[in-house]
């Protein structure tokens, strides 16, 4: 017979919000990823005024930044007037870049049309793209 699998078990350490409507001024914060670059946090999210955009509630990708993981500032903010941005997903690149991959639901031209957009940045200074 074989042995029983050991059971894991997890534990809750600490719960806080990071990131608000306040801070952004759009309701609807989310769809994040967290990765460590350069002895920093960086967390990359949507920010929308609502969860499906549509053209009333197109989504824009933001970028924060944290040293201790308490105090968060933004690092960049991505907007594209063409569609709905979304699910950051954050990556080191093998040259040692960050690099954020989001998905854009384009409106205009073409409803319903998906893409991927990719930024990269070696020092970790994502800016803003009109």
């Amino acid at each position: 017979m074989a042995a029983s699998p050991k059971k894991l078990t997890a534990e809750l350490v600490s719960l806080q919000t990071i990131w608000t409507h306040e801070d952004s001024g759009q309701p609807h914060n989310a769809f994040n990823d967290m990765i460590r670059f350069q002895d920093r946090w960086y967390v990359g999210l949507r920010e929308a005024q609502k969860h499906h955009g549509g053209l009333e509630g197109m989504g824009s990708m933001r970028v924060i930044s944290s040293a201790d993981g308490e105090s968060w500032t933004s690092a960049g903010h991505f907007v594209l007037p063409a569609g709905d941005l979304r699910d950051a997903k954050l990556s080191i690149t093998p040259d040692g870049e960050l690099m954020l991959n989001s998905a854009i639901q384009v409106y205009h031209p073409y409803p319903d049309l998906h893409r991927n957009y990719v930024w990269f940045s070696k020092e970790a200074r994502l800016g803003a793209i009109p």
